[in-house]
């Protein structure tokens, strides 16, 4: 099947299952959804009072696929500010009351009406009005919608792809196929380059893009549903184009296309819509298409033009998309033949669309006026070539919203496919709510793309009642001459036909005829008289009879033909040829070599060679090709031909090796080629060379033995093959770390099938390849006539043996510069040959008080480790950087200051507690007390010398320092505890909060935390201690855990805590007069 038949019958197949995918999804409903559903008036009732409603009114356009009964529909939506919508039954009346469907398009809108309620069953997403009156309101139109303007310049439309949030995987189509669809302004096609040639160059695409696929947030469901099945427009655009906000920049387009990944209801639809995004609101033009509707180029560029404002236009029937010269109506009409990415591809639009668009200029545009009668040229519509008129335009009894319009149609452009080459009349009523214009049908058979709808030279189109005639008086190359006849009197087509030689005019003037058919329109009443000249006339016939004159009186349309008598000439081939023939009209030389022709004639003689002959050349011929010569019989003619001997090229190819051919002409090697006559027979002889004998010969008609015979009917090649008689052992030792190769001879070596020994012809030279195993190269051969790298060529005059040796590759690692800083106490040896595909590891290692820094060459690093693979030269280097940690002061001291090399911390200082030292150093801090206050003790030193105290920086350091009183109580402690219940005998856990209030420094060995227990003024147990923590400081606290054991009879008791320094004689804090901590415990 070919490819444009086979892409046929598939979109055959996808529109029939489409057309039943959307049947199922209606469960058969008869009634078609969408906005159609609104219109059977049968199916609503009113449900309350008028009321008015206020918002921006838009037309909306559904088409569904073919085979969808009814095929399309249109309606009206209303979009409050607050973004409801509601659907609008407009009766006509009151349509054409407010202007016609294009003076409410896009307006902001008052609405009267009735609100009305669907029969049981029937749903719909949105409310019903039945409209009463429409007023325009005196809010602008919003956004690029130009409805009353002309459409120019760049029109950037966006194209929105969204997937059901249930069919998230369903991508019919990528975003760069849209994008040819779309934008492609250099070929057809491309909608850009569809609506620049559409528009005569005014409009363009530039500035669309495609954005998407986006998954929408609810499922098909939330988007389609009511009985039947109808699209909610508003939830479709508004979540469509809000998933793609963040990447869109609405504002900055005139139109968004919003296609799907599955069916809507029946249809696709266009139109306009109110949309607020990015923080405008504007009226779009818009469009919603399912997969089959952008499968195809015509239906996206017909809900386009939907957008553009443009209506269907149709036949004078009851069928919107039965005409075939319209994209805004028949769209599928015109295919076959289908563009092989893009299905159907639409025509162009009527002349009253491109009008009521800007598109045609006025002066291109007739508007007959009352009262006149004029010829005019009209070019066709599609690719004009001249500035002639591209449309006529006849007001109906002065009538500036009923008119005809008058174009032309030609086979050029987007109009390849139109029905026919011809002018065709549409009758235009623009207050009708949708198919303004309709074509004129004459035969009024319901099809408005035959015969009928084809006005062609003779013919005219009369109405009577309003005095408009049309007449088609003539065609040029790209278009026909008419003429417009309004509100005279009707005038009538004179058509005459010429047979033969001979011309005539008409009187009064309008017709002169040379040849062919030619018309003119007169004045209904008028006696033309047609007079014949240039040739004898035989006969009249039609409106006229006899050889006489011809006077015709124009009641109706009259059609003569003027025959006139043929004039002859001879014809004569002279030689006659011989070895071959002519033949042709009248024609058989030899033999018949003269005949008489009629003048004009075109005349085709056939030239047929003998066998063994070809055609030579001809002579007296107007043209030649091939074996016909072509006279024109305009005079007398003679003619000639020639032939000429057949001589074939017999070839020996190729020439033989290891032997010879000879024959006529052949001697090969060398003279391999010669011309022979045809039909000669031709025998070759094969000649062996020593150590070979005859192998096969191919090209013969016949072989015996080593004679080959050759008829020569055509040119022929003849080749011959000697085998040898001697063969040799050819041995190769298998090699390691390598192989050595030979296709079809020799495959020996590593990982090889060790076919390392064959049989080989005498005096065959045969080529050995060695490769290398990795991190190895070929060392030496040995057994070969010839080496060349990796190439051994050994010539089979004997038995060969072949050896190679493959060689290890050693590369040189080399660490550079010197390292410093680390590594230090090496031997210096910074350079090592390592063998090829070797891993190497190198080790870095940092002096004291250095850590890495950075690695350069290596393949891999982890750490102090860097890995090289030893595949080529390596050189890798290192660096070594200073570690420093911080020292830090802190708490920062009160009642004194530490000071030391970058540390000025504590009472009267600059603050500075806090440096960075380099790794290694050894600081000393040295502690200066104010006035009336002593060194306490110091925490974080390594060593300590009265005021000074010493760390070596091997790790961040934090170093402190109290200062005590020195007029303070040198024993002071306070306690913090709480009371607490405990079982009698139980060992617990008592948190025991000690702050120092002395000015003795509290060594964690030196101190600890005692107790006793008390019941009223009687101790019960013994001095016990628990160890602190950590040493405390002058001021400092400390939180000790202390282990008790409870009195072993319930009661009330008290403990009571007290501090006590170690020594030879412990000295309790309460003998020197310091308080206890007593807390209340009970015991159960």
């Amino acid at each position: 099947m070919g490819h444009v038949t086979a892409l046929r019958l598939f979109l055959i197949l996808a529109l029939a299952m489409v057309g039943s995918a959307v049947a199922d999804a209606h469960d058969g409903s008869a009634h078609p959804p969408g906005l159609s559903e609104a219109a059977q008036l049968s199916n609503v009732s009113p449900a309350s009072g008028t009321g008015t409603l206020a918002g921006w009114l838009h037309v909306l356009y559904g088409d569904a696929p073919p085979g969808w009964t009814p095929g399309g529909t249109s309606g009206y939506v209303l979009l409050d500010d607050q973004g409801e919508a509601t659907e609008l039954l407009v009766p006509e009346d009151v349509l054409r009351a407010a202007g016609g469907r294009r003076a409410v398009n896009g307006r902001h809108m008052s609405v009267v009406g009735q609100s009305l309620v669907r029969s049981p069953g029937m749903g719909g997403p949105m409310p019903l009005l039945g409209v009463q009156a429409l007023q325009p309101t005196e809010r602008q139109t919003l956004g690029a919608l130009a409805e009353q303007r002309a459409v120019a310049g760049p029109q950037p439309w966006v194209t929105v792809l969204c997937r059901f949030a249930d069919e998230p995987a369903v991508t019919p189509r990528t975003q760069a196929w849209f994008e040819s669809l779309l934008l492609g302004s250099a070929t057809a096609p491309g909608l850009d380059h569809y609506w620049r040639q559409l528009s005569y160059g005014n409009v363009n695409l530039t500035g669309s893009v495609v954005a998407g696929w986006y998954t929408l947030p609810q499922p098909r469901s939330y988007y389609v549903y009511g009985s039947p099945l109808q699209l909610d427009f508003q939830r479709a655009a508004s979540d469509c184009t809000g998933v793609a906000d963040a990447d869109v920049y609405f504002p900055g387009f005139v139109g968004i296309n919003l296609a799907f990944n599955d069916n809507l209801d029946c249809c696709a639809w266009g139109g306009s819509w109110t949309l607020t995004r990015d923080g405008q609101s504007r009226t779009y033009r818009m469009t919603w298409l399912p997969p089959w509707g952008y499968e195809n180029q015509g239906p996206v560029a017909h809900e386009m033009g939907h957008g553009f404002g443009l209506p269907h236009s149709s036949g004078p029937y009851s069928a919107t998309y039965d005409s075939g010269w319209d994209v805004m109506s028949g769209i599928w009409l015109d295919c076959p033949p289908y563009d092989p990415s893009y299905g159907c591809v639409g025509t162009h639009t009527i002349s009253y669309h491109k009008d009521i668009l800007g598109w045609i200029p006025a002066a291109q545009r007739y508007v007959a006026a009352a009262g006149t009668s004029q010829t005019i040229m009209i070019e066709r519509l599609g690719q004009p070539t001249t500035s002639n008129y591209l449309m006529a335009k006849i007001p109906i009894a002065g009538s500036t919203t009923n008119f005809y319009t008058v174009e032309v149609r030609r086979f050029a452009g987007y109009d390849v496919n139109v029905p026919g080459e011809a002018v065709v009349i549409h009758k235009v009523d623009t207050t009708r709510s949708d198919r303004d214009a309709q074509v004129v049908d004459s035969d009024g058979n319901g099809d408005p793309n035959d015969a009928g709808a084809m006005w062609l030279p003779g013919e005219t189109f009369l109405d009577s009642p309003n005095g408009i005639s049309v007449s088609v008086v003539g065609q040029t190359a790209t278009g026909f001459q008419v003429t417009v006849s309004s509100g005279a009197a009707p005038s009538y087509t004179m058509s005459v036909t010429v047979s033969g030689t001979g011309t005539v005019t008409s009187s009064p003037a309008g017709i002169t005829c040379p040849a062919g058919t030619c018309a003119a329109s007169f004045p209904a009443g008028t006696s033309v008289t047609l007079t014949p000249s240039g040739g004898t006339l035989s006969a009249w016939s039609g409106a006229c009879s006899g050889s006489s004159g011809c006077t015709v009186s124009m009641t109706a349309n009259q059609s003569v033909t003027a025959t006139f008598a043929a004039q002859t000439f001879a014809l004569t081939v002279s030689p006659a040829p011989s070895n071959g023939a002519v033949t042709g009209s009248g024609i058989s030389c030899p033999g018949a070599c003269s005949a008489s022709v009629a003048s004009g004639t075109s005349v085709g003689l056939t030239a047929s060679p003998a066998t063994g002959y070809q055609l030579g050349a001809w002579s007296g011929c107007q043209s030649v090709t091939g074996a016909v010569c072509t006279v024109q019989m305009t005079q007398a003619r003679t003619v000639a031909v020639t032939f000429t001997p057949i001589a074939y090229t017999l070839q020996v190819s190729p020439a033989p090796s290891n032997g010879a051919v000879t024959g006529p002409g052949i001697s090969c090697p060398g003279a391999c080629s010669a011309s022979v006559a045809s039909g000669t027979s031709i025998g070759l002889t094969a000649s062996a060379a020593a150590g070979y004998q005859l192998g096969a010969w191919s090209g013969c008609q016949s072989v015996a033995g080593a004679l080959c015979t050759v008829q020569m009917t055509q040119a022929r090649t003849v080749a011959v093959t000697f085998t040898p008689t001697i063969f040799y052992t050819l041995q190769v030792s298998a090699p390691t770390h390598g192989t050595i190769t030979s296709p079809g001879i020799i495959s020996c070596g590593t990982g090889t099938s060790g076919d390392c020994s064959q049989t080989v012809a005498s005096g065959t030279s045969v080529g050995l390849t060695a490769s290398p195993a990795a991190g190895y190269r070929v060392g030496a051969w040995s057994g070969c006539q010839s080496v060349s790298g990796t190439l051994c060529t050994v010539q089979m005059t004997q038995a060969r043996t072949v050896t190679v040796t493959f060689n290890r590759i050693f590369y040189m690692l080399t660490v550079s510069p010197v390292p410093t800083q680390g590594s230090t106490g090496t031997t210096g040896d910074c350079v090592q040959s390592v063998a090829s595909g070797t891993s190497v590891g190198l080790t870095a290692s940092p002096a004291a008080g250095y850590r890495v820094g950075a690695w350069s060459g290596c393949q891999s690093v982890s750490g102090t480790l860097c890995t090289v693979q030893m595949t080529q030269a390596r050189t890798v280097t290192v660096t070594f950087n200073r570690i420093f940690y911080t020292l830090t002061v802190s708490p920062a001291p009160t009642n004194g200051s530490i000071t030391a090399s970058g540390i000025s911390c504590g009472t009267g200082t600059t603050g500075d507690c806090v440096q960075s030292v380099a790794s290694g150093t050894s600081v000393g801090l040295t502690a200066s007390p104010a006035a009336g206050y002593r060194v306490g003790a110091w925490s974080g030193c390594q060593s300590v010398s009265g005021t000074l105290c010493t760390v070596q920086m091997t790790q961040a350091r934090t170093v402190s320092a109290t200062f005590a009183s020195m007029t303070a109580s040198v024993y002071g402690a306070a306690y913090q505890s709480a009371p607490f219940t405990v079982a009698a005998g139980a060992a617990v856990t008592a948190p025991v909060a000690v702050t120092n209030t002395g000015s003795l420094y509290w060594g964690m060995l030196g101190y600890r935390l005692g107790y006793r227990w008390y019941q009223g003024p009687t101790q019960l147990s013994k001095d016990k201690s628990n160890t602190l923590p950590a040493s405390v400081a002058p001021g400092a606290s400390v939180t000790v855990l202390a282990q008790v054991v409870a009195p072993s009879t319930p009661g009330s008791y008290t403990i009571r805590w007290d501090m006590v320094q170690l020594g030879t004689t412990n000295t309790w804090f309460v003998s020197q007069g310091v308080p206890t901590g007593d807390f209340t415990v009970t015991v159960r």
